[in-house]
């Protein structure tokens, strides 16, 4: 189990730079070399990982696997760790024996002998099961198939559909069934394949037997389908999705997926009369899998592991919050504020992340300071009340009321005495040291995400106008704010720049300003901007891809990083980026940490 000494000592290494083709900003006619080949992408919450997990399976209670997009993590009985990362798509994970394990990633499938991982290549496989390591099958495809490996080569077999293929369970290499879409259930019987079961409704994701008489089927808004053996009967347990069925007898089935709640997980069991929630989680789960009914495994998203012993189901991930972050501001690099829903603001001082006392449940939408004793953060505002600037002292955060009922979503600063707020239906407010005051915008059906500046004199907002959320940029010169136009037909989301005569805006176009012209980098989206100086950019896109650019290569690098939906970035220096996001993931980019896991593994890299 893990402790509080392990937590300390655990630095996830969740993913290895790829020195790929960035975006060109003025030329495409050669592949970048990184300047930062040696940094690497560290989960810093949750532990091991923060990648979406899908799906979980053991050879015993100490040796189980879990995969995921992005990630497959081990566990030995004591630690779960990672030993792949960057391996696409993982949706399944199904092994004959601790030494022959395959996982389906993309469109390749993994085999682990014990020793190491290979490549076997395939198709786009959504589930793997088998009978043995000569004897294993596979299903997926936009248009299902059914593939089966001999122990030397994987081939289809003709089991061909209209249909994608989910889910996969059998009791012999001769009477298989497949799960699919739109209610999809075929059969295999060793020559060909039959559809048993269509009812054309919700998809089925989830399949597990106790026998060839009695069949469990799991899907979309609550559907379990059982068969006896005689006829296929479709119920409804409510309307969570379930995505992992396993069982141990056809009186003792567990279903994982989706709680009452939205967004939260459940654990159903089956008594051989009825289903009945035994497990709630405040994430949604994805799969289940247990060697014996005393000891099982759940997995779910934003890498939550849950474990079930001793009667009862805990989670056995580490996380500091669950709660969804979308702003980050740092005053050093072992000084660093993350904030987001109900509230949350976390606080980093270089060796871990902690919750702090905010003193309001409205979410966080922007954290900026002056210092790590000087910090400002903005929020939304409940319905017929208003929004809340708050302020940290190095003590305590206090809280005061806006004087405004629109949403807040950015806040910067020149100096203590000249602050900016910027909100919904073109709400500025600027601080003199004493007193909020509202500015006229102009622009009172704008929505303005992002203000930055270089000094009292020299302050730009942006955002989007309703209702066709075309871009807007205001410039403040000391006396008011202009409308400029840089071309900016889409919405614009975050501005950064390191002087007057180098700013970058972000949105649903990309541009740079050098003094002189606003100039348009690609055509792709963006959400976030930031940097150190002008030789030393990030830029987070909208496909959660960040890009970095050094100030003197023509190229933007693309630096790949394990999957997760990310929100916001900020950074310190060319080694010291954070990444944050959804269901409290923080991820790190730098150098490697000197403190290893306890196992003292190395990721494993697939070509």
């Amino acid at each position: 189990m893990f402790t509080f000494s392990h937590l300390l000592r655990i630095c996830v290494i969740a993913g290895l730079l790829l020195a790929t083709v960035g975006r060109a900003a003025t030329s495409a006619s050669a592949e970048p070399v990184s300047p930062q080949d040696e940094f690497v992408w560290q989960w810093q919450n949750p532990l091991p990982v923060g990648n979406n997990l899908l799906d979980v399976w053991g050879s015993s209670p100490d040796d189980v696997y879990a995969v995921g997009p992005g990630a497959v993590v081990h566990y030995d009985g004591q630690n779960w760790t990672i030993v792949l990362n960057d391996v696409g798509y993982a949706d399944a994970v199904w092994g004959s024996s601790a030494t022959d394990i395959f996982v389906a990633a993309d469109s390749d499938i993994l085999h682990y002998d014990g020793s190491q991982w290979t490549p076997m290549g395939a198709w786009h496989v959504k589930d793997i099961w088998g009978f043995g390591p000569d004897d294993v099958f596979a299903v997926g495809g936009w248009k299902g198939f059914l593939a089966h490996y001999d122990g030397n080569a994987w081939t289809k077999v003709d089991c061909n559909s209209h249909k994608s293929y989910y889910a996969l369970w059998g009791g012999s290499a001769d009477d298989l069934y497949i799960a699919g879409k739109d209610g999809l259930i075929r059969h295999w019987d060793g020559s060909a394949c039959a559809t048993v079961y269509y009812d054309h409704d919700e998809s089925l994701r989830a399949i597990w037997g106790s026998g060839p008489n009695d069949i469990f089927v799991g899907g979309d808004q609550g559907v379990i389908i059982h068969y006896d053996g005689h006829r296929w009967t479709k119920s409804r347990m409510g309307s969570s999705d379930f995505s992992g069925i396993w069982g141990f007898s056809g009186d003792d089935v567990y279903a994982a997926g989706e709680g009452e709640s939205y967004g939260n997980g459940s654990v159903m069991h089956y008594d051989g009369h009825q289903w009945t929630r035994v497990y709630e989680t405040s994430i949604e789960l994805r799969g289940v899998w247990g060697q014996t009914p005393s000891e099982m495994f759940a997995v779910g998203d934003g890498g939550r592991i849950h474990h079930f012993v001793d009667g009862d189901w805990h989670q056995v991930t580490r996380s500091v919050s669950d709660a969804s972050l979308e702003c980050i501001w740092g005053a050093s690099s072992n000084d660093v504020f993350a904030g987001g829903s109900s509230g949350t603001i976390l606080h980093y001082d270089g060796r871990s992340w902690r919750p702090m006392t905010t003193h309001t449940e409205q979410s966080i939408h922007a954290i900026w300071g002056f210092s790590g004793v000087d910090v400002y953060a903005v929020t939304s505002a409940p319905y017929g009340m208003e929004s809340s600037i708050l302020h940290y002292d190095g003590h305590d955060w206090s809280v005061t009321d806006s004087g405004v009922q629109q949403y807040l979503y950015g806040v910067w600063g020149s100096g203590s005495n000249d602050l900016f707020v910027v909100g919904d239906h073109g709400v500025i407010l600027h601080y003199d040291g004493q007193n909020w005051t509202q500015m006229q915008s102009g622009v009172g059906d704008a929505r303005l995400y992002d203000v930055w500046g270089t000094g009292p004199n020299n302050v730009y907002v942006v955002g989007a106008s309703n209702p066709h959320w075309n871009g807007v940029v205001l410039h403040y010169d000391g006396h008011a704010w202009t409308s400029l136009d840089i071309g900016q037909e889409k919405h614009l989301r975050a501005i950064w720049g390191s002087g007057p005569d180098d700013i970058y805006v972000v949105g649903g176009r990309k541009f740079h300003f050098d003094g002189a012209t606003w100039e348009p980098l690609g055509s792709t989206a963006g959400k976030d901007v930031w940097g150190t100086g002008s030789d030393d950019v990030y830029i987070l896109d909208y496909y959660n891809k960040v890009f970095y650019y050094d100030g003197s290569s023509p190229w933007w690098v693309s630096l790949h990083h394990p999957e997760g939906l990310i929100r916001a970035l900020w950074n310190s220096g060319p080694g010291d980026l954070f990444v944050v996001g959804d269901e409290g993931g923080i991820e790190h980019y730098g150098p490697p940490s000197t403190i290893l896991p306890e196992t003292h593994f190395l990721p494993s890299i697939l070509h």
